[in-house]
């Protein structure tokens, strides 16, 4: 139903690829077991997703400055992470070798915990910081005890 030409998803587990195959494959969507940091592909993208995964990596600015070249000319990358001090540092290391063109933070309530989300694109100057990637930019936690009321 969505406006897409094609959708590649990669994961390390055989049995995500397999379900996620099995729910949500078709003509236009493959999904493949391959590593973030050994992919190879020669194709490429408008929109590179990275979900909750970019923690898990070596040097995951240098993976997104990577695939850069998988990129179309006014292609985006879109990165969401959860929030944690850890995270931070990831999102702080990006800084002058992208641009956060818009953000969001997804809260959730029973958790008392958040995503950052942030739409990427390489920048300009590399190594210049050119926009921001602070998460306090998306907005604050909000006031639990307030919320809570309201129910």
């Amino acid at each position: 139903k969505l406006p897409y030409d094609s959708y590649l998803g990669i994961d390390l587990s055989p049995e995500a690829v397999r379900m996620a195959t099995e729910h949500h494959g078709d003509a236009r969507t493959t999904f493949a077991v391959a590593d973030a940091e050994s992919f190879q592909c020669d194709r490429d993208f408008d929109l590179i997703i990275f979900n909750e995964c970019l923690y898990y990596l070596k040097d995951p600015c240098g993976l997104l400055l990577a695939y850069k070249r998988w990129l179309r000319p006014g292609g985006h990358f879109l990165v969401s992470m959860y929030i944690s001090p850890a995270n931070q540092e990831i999102w702080r290391k990006l800084e002058g070798d992208f641009t956060l063109k818009d953000s969001m933070v997804a809260w959730n309530l029973r958790i008392s915990g958040g995503w950052f989300v942030g739409l990427l694109v390489p920048a300009d100057r590399p190594g210049t910081p050119d926009g921001q990637l602070d998460m306090a930019l998306a907005g604050s936690r909000p006031n639990l005890e307030l919320l809570s009321k309201d129910r």
